[in-house]
């Protein structure tokens, strides 16, 4: 078993992998080349994502959402808010459609990313109030970078 951060919540999970395919816990992901990968989902439907394995994390993006799933090493704990919004992969900000202190939606479009010759519509993880936006129209940025906090 090996302990992992996903969403925020610890999860403790059986994982393995064949070649560029990577099982746990009904999942499957399989890195197609590189920057794209396919993911199972335990209901049987596969969707083509994109990730990036930064350290122990893994970044993936699948259908506008961004998963950070981190392997925990014991003892360890991080902080992670589940409001946090991510970039995904390197780009530019094409375009912001919320500003501080507007209500949100969860799967609400927050902004455009332009990246890997392809604009990323940027989703709201979840309903809140946009606490901050750390990012500007037209602005590169690195993967991994706050993006927006949704508080």
């Amino acid at each position: 078993m090996t302990e992992f951060l996903l969403e925020g919540e610890t999860h403790q999970v059986n994982l393995s992998r064949h070649g560029e395919t990577f099982h746990f816990e009904g999942y499957e992901i399989e890195i197609v080349e590189q920057g794209k990968c396919r993911v199972k989902l335990p209901s049987g439907k596969t969707t083509t994502g994109y990730c990036k394995k930064l350290g122990d994390i893994w970044w993936i993006q699948i259908d506008g959402s961004t998963l950070k799933i981190q392997k925990i090493e014991p003892g360890v704990r991080t902080e992670v808010s589940s409001g946090d919004c991510i970039s995904p992969m390197p780009g530019k900000i094409l375009e912001l459609f919320v500003s501080v202190g507007e209500q949100v939606e969860q799967g609400q479009p927050l902004l455009v990313l332009e990246a890997m010759k392809m604009e990323h519509r940027i989703l709201a993880p979840q309903d809140g109030e946009v606490g901050a936006i750390h990012a500007q129209m037209g602005e590169q940025v690195e993967q991994g970078k706050s993006l927006i906090d949704i508080v």
